[in-house]
C-alpha cells in the first residue's frame, strides 16, 4: 500500500472514529446533538454557547426523561428557543432516543414560523450525518411543510391557535410564541388564544401522565398564554429568565428527580450565585414583610447583568438596549419577561404620591366609584369599587387621596350592600356608577333601599374608551413632571444624579460623585441616549395598604394588564371631580352655603343716562 493512500485510510479511521465518538455523546446530551448538527441549519453562523442554551438543552432533556411533563419557558427574543424546540429536539429524541414513535402537534400564532421548522427538521433528519448515524431508527416516509412522518408511526405537525387540531393527539404538545405581539393588545384575540390552551391544549395529548406540554415564548401581556398558565393551571413548572437580572425574581426549580420523587438537582439563575455556589449577601425585607435588594450589597452589584453575554453584547451597560431602539414596555416584557410593569402604558406607578402615616387629612368632597361587571360568575370581571376624598396641599391646591378600595364577584343584592356600606363609611357626596352593564339597576336598587343616604347617585355615560378616559386624567397624577438624564460613572453603572450634584458637575467636570449602586466615587458624564427617569409632583396619594397597591397595579399595567376594573372607578373619579370642581374642606363647603343663602336685596332696574349736547 502506498504511503499516500495509506494516508487515506488512516485519515478515515480518525474521521470515523470521531464520528462513533460524537454519535455516542449526542445519544447521551442534547447539546452535543446541538454542537453537531449546527452547521447542518446554520453553516455561515457559527454556535455562540452560554449558561442559557446550558439551561434550555437540560430542561428537553428532563421532560424526555419524564421528570417533568408541564413546562413553561420564558426567555428573550434570539435565545434559539425554535430552533431547540421544535428542530433539535425532536430529531434528537427521534434519532439518539431511539423513540422515533413521538409525535409532535407544533402550535403557534401563526404556522409561517413553525413551517420553516418544520423544513429545518426535515433537513436535518434526512441530512446524510444523520441518516449514517441513526438511519436504522429513523426513516421519513411522508414529508411536506406541515406534516412530517416516518415509518415507525412517529409525525410532527404543524397548526395554529386558528388552525384544526381536532382529531389529533401528540406527545408532545409544543406551543412556540402562541401570542403574536402585534395584536396580543385585542380582548378579543387574547380570550380566543387563552380558550385554545385552556380547553383545547390539553385534550390534543395522548396520555395525560406522560405526554409533555411546553409553552415557550417571551412575555407580551400579563394576561398571555404564560400568565393565564400562572393564574389558572396547575402542576407547571415555570422556567424564567429576564435578559437583565432582577434580584427580586430570581428563577429557581428542581430539574432532576430521584426514584423517591425528591429533587436531586435544583437550578438556580447562576446571575444570583457566587463562586462558593450560594445566593448572592444582599436580600432582606422592609418593615412590610416585602422581599428587598440592600443598596451596595453584592447581590445589587449583580443586578442588570446580561443573561447570556457571549451572544448578547453589553459593554459598557445599557449599549446592547440602546441599540434595539425600542420602547419600555418591549423591553421589560418581551426581554425582562415583566410586562405591564414600571409605569405601564399610560400612568406610571412611580406617579402616585405616597400618603404618610394612618391619619388621613381633613377632607372635603368624597367621592365613590363604581363599576360593574357585565355577568356574575367566577370567571367573569369583578365589580370594582374605589373612595377618594379631595383636600387641600400646603398651597391651598386640589389634591386627591385614594381612601378605600375593593373588587369582587357578588350577585346584585350583595353588590348593592357593599357599595351603600361603603359610601356610609366614608362619607360619600357622589356614588359614581357606570351606566352600563348592571349599572342602572345597581343604581336603581341603591335609591330604593337607601332612601335617608346624603349622596347623590350620578350615572355616568362613558362617551370615549377606556384608553382616552385613562389619558384624560393622567395629567393629574404627572403634574408638572419633568425628565433628568441618567449619568454613568467610571464604574460603569448608570444613575440619576442629585439637582447639586448636577449644578457641582456642570461647573467643575472632573468632580467626583459616588456611585449609588457599588459607592464608587469618581467622575462621572451625562448619557443623553440612556433611560431617563420622571421626577415631579403629582396631585393623587395613595396610602401604604396591599388593596391600594393592587390599584396602582393594575393601573400602572394597563392598556396591558390583565384587568382593568379598578382602572374605570379611578378615572371615572377623577374626571368626575376635574369637570364638576370639588370643595376642599367640609368648612368651605358650609361657608359656601351660607354665602349662598344669604338674603340679597334686588337689584332694580337702573336709569339710563344720556349724553346732553
Amino acid at each position: 500500500m502506498s504511503a499516500s493512500l495509506l494516508s487515506v485510510v488512516r485519515a478515515e479511521r480518525a474521521r470515523r472514529a470521531r464520528m462513533a465518538e460524537q454519535k455516542e455523546e449526542a445519544e447521551q446530551d442534547l447539546l452535543a446533538f446541538v454542537r453537531m448538527f449546527w452547521p447542518v441549519l446554520e453553516p455561515e453562523k457559527p454556535l455562540i454557547e452560554g449558561w442559557l442554551l446550558d439551561l434550555l438543552c437540560d430542561v428537553l432533556m428532563a421532560i424526555t426523561d419524564g421528570g417533568m411533563a408541564r413546562v413553561c419557558i420564558n426567555v428573550p427574543p434570539g435565545s434559539t428557543k425554535s430552533t431547540l424546540l421544535n428542530v433539535m429536539w425532536p430529531a434528537w429524541e427521534w434519532g439518539p432516543c431511539a423513540r422515533p414513535n413521538l409525535r409532535y402537534l407544533s402550535i403557534s400564532y401563526s404556522t409561517a414560523v413553525p413551517i420553516r421548522d418544520n423544513l429545518r427538521f426535515v433537513q436535518l433528519v434526512k441530512h446524510p450525518v444523520y441518516q449514517r448515524c441513526w438511519g436504522d431508527v429513523v426513516k421519513i416516509s411522508r414529508e411536506g411543510a406541515e406534516w412530517v412522518a416516518n415509518d415507525a408511526t412517529g409525525w410532527k405537525m404543524v397548526s395554529s391557535t386558528g388552525g384544526g387540531v381536532t382529531g389529533f393527539r401528540g406527545d408532545r404538545v409544543l406551543l412556540d410564541d402562541i401570542n403574536n405581539p402585534m395584536d396580543v393588545e385585542s380582548e378579543t384575540v387574547r380570550a380566543a388564544t387563552n380558550r385554545f390552551v385552556l380547553e383545547v391544549m390539553p385534550s390534543r395529548i395522548n396520555d395525560i401522565r406522560q405526554s409533555a406540554i411546553i409553552n415557550l415564548q417571551q412575555r407580551t401581556h400579563q394576561n398571555d398564554a404564560t400568565g393565564t398558565l400562572i393564574e389558572k393551571s396547575e402542576g407547571y413548572t415555570f422556567v424564567c429568565v429576564p435578559m437583565q437580572f432582577d434580584p427580586l425574581r430570581i428563577c429557581s426549580f428542581p430539574l432532576e428527580f430521584g426514584e423517591d420523587g425528591e429533587p436531586t438537582r435544583v437550578w438556580t439563575d447562576p446571575r444570583a450565585l457566587g463562586p462558593d455556589g450560594k445566593l448572592l449577601a444582599g436580600l432582606g425585607v422592609n418593615g412590610r414583610g416585602e422581599p428587598i435588594v440592600k443598596m451596595g450589597s453584592p447581590m445589587a452589584r449583580a443586578e442588570g447583568t446580561i443573561c447570556w453575554p457571549e451572544r448578547f453584547p453589553d459593554d459598557p451597560p445599557g449599549s446592547y438596549r440602546r441599540t434595539l431602539n425600542i420602547t419600555d414596555y418591549a423591553w421589560d416584557s418581551q426581554f425582562n419577561q415583566f410586562p405591564g410593569v414600571r409605569g405601564g402604558g399610560i400612568i406610571r406607578s412611580d406617579w402616585w404620591k405616597l400618603w404618610q402615616g394612618e391619619a388621613y387629612p381633613d377632607l372635603g368632597t368624597v367621592i365613590v366609584s363604581v363599576d360593574t361587571a357585565t355577568e356574575e360568575g367566577a370567571h367573569n370581571d369583578y365589580n370594582a369599587c374605589t373612595a377618594w376624598g379631595a383636600f387641600a396641599g400646603e398651597e391651598g391646591q386640589p389634591q386627591f387621596l385614594l381612601l378605600h378600595a375593593w373588587r369582587a364577584r357578588i350577585p346584585l343584592a350583595q353588590l348593592q350592600t357593599r357599595v351603600a356600606l361603603t359610601c356610609r363609611a366614608w362619607g360619600a357626596d357622589y356614588l359614581l356608577i357606570e351606566k352600563r352593564s348592571r349599572g342602572r339597576d345597581l343604581a336603581d336598587e341603591i335609591v330604593r333601599l337607601n332612601a335617608d343616604a346624603r349622596w347623590e347617585v350620578v350615572l355616568i355615560d362613558p362617551d370615549k374608551s377606556k384608553e382616552a378616559r385613562l389619558r384624560a386624567v393622567s395629567h393629574l397624577f404627572s403634574g408638572d413632571m419633568h425628565k433628568s438624564p441618567m449619568w454613568v460613572g467610571e464604574c460603569r453603572h448608570t444613575f440619576v444624579l442629585s439637582a447639586q450634584d448636577v449644578v457641582r458637575v456642570n461647573r467643575k467636570p472632573a468632580t467626583e460623585v459616588e456611585c449609588p449602586t457599588c459607592r464608587h466615587f469618581g467622575p462621572v458624564r451625562a448619557d443623553p441616549s440612556g433611560m431617563e427617569v420622571w421626577e415631579g409632583n403629582g396631585l393623587i396619594f395613595a396610602p401604604d395598604k396591599d388593596w391600594a397597591a393592587e390599584v396602582i397595579s393594575e393601573v400602572g399595567a394597563f392598556p396591558y394588564g390583565a384587568h382593568d376594573d379598578y382602572c374605570d372607578t379611578v378615572s371615572q373619579a377623577l374626571s368626575f371631580a376635574r369637570k364638576n370642581g370639588v370643595v376642599l374642606r367640609k368648612v368651605e363647603y358650609q361657608a359656601e352655603e351660607a354665602e349662598r343663602r344669604r338674603y340679597r336685596k334686588p337689584m332694580g332696574t337702573p336709569y339710563a343716562i344720556s349724553k346732553r349736547g
